[in-house]
């Protein structure tokens, strides 16, 4: 019984360090978007949403090394402390995405549980976040003004779901290559 609890107290201590990895790197990640975005203005008016989204790294390592509860936990741990960091629609614009992008990517790993499979899922995730949103965005600036809503969010709808797929792309090889290398070298303990 001792035996089991340590192994529960070590797996839920390295999902902690993971979670609060992911959030230091979605702060650094928006700290780099804003530095590009404040450099090149002209980046802003084509990209207005660059980020290359590096929490998706932890993420994904997460939810191929660990079950649904553990993982769904770790997302929505992450979500909520970077809510602190931002305002509430922002929070729920932006947790409108991840939700959405988990499922997906939890359903895909499911069915195909190849580490191959993950640049594709990864790539998946980032499209179906940028999906959720744009959707959230519509339906929050829709109330305050729907045409304009309406002409900008599905304007810029093709460049952010271009972008999340690029950045699924990135985030997915770096991924596949790191991962590889913790389960190589059992650095999560998964494995006996």
């Amino acid at each position: 019984m001792k035996s089991k609890n340590n192994l529960l107290i070590k797996k839920y201590t390295i999902i902690a360090v993971l979670v609060a990895l992911a959030v230091v790197l979605s702060l650094f990640d928006r700290s780099i978007s804003a530095a590009i975005l404040s450099m090149f203005p002209g980046v802003a008016l084509i990209f207005p949403y660059l980020k290359l989204g590096l929490a998706n790294i932890v993420i994904l390592i997460i939810i191929y090394n660990y079950e649904f509860k553990s993982s769904f936990i770790s997302v929505i741990l992450k979500s909520t402390i970077l809510g602190l960091f931002s305002g509430l629609v922002t929070f729920l614009i932006g947790f409108t995405g991840t939700i959405l992008s988990y499922f997906t990517m939890y359903f895909l790993r499911k069915v195909n549980k190849s580490s191959k499979f993950m640049i594709f899922v990864s790539m998946v995730g980032g499209f179906t976040h940028s999906f959720g949103q744009i959707c959230a965005n519509l339906v929050f600036y829709g109330q305050i003004d729907p045409d304009v809503a309406k002409s900008a969010i599905l304007l810029y709808a093709p460049v952010i779901l271009l972008i999340g797929i690029i950045s699924g792309l990135a985030v997915g090889l770096i991924t596949f290559k790191l991962n590889d290398l913790i389960n190589k070298n059992n650095l999560l303990g998964t494995k006996e």
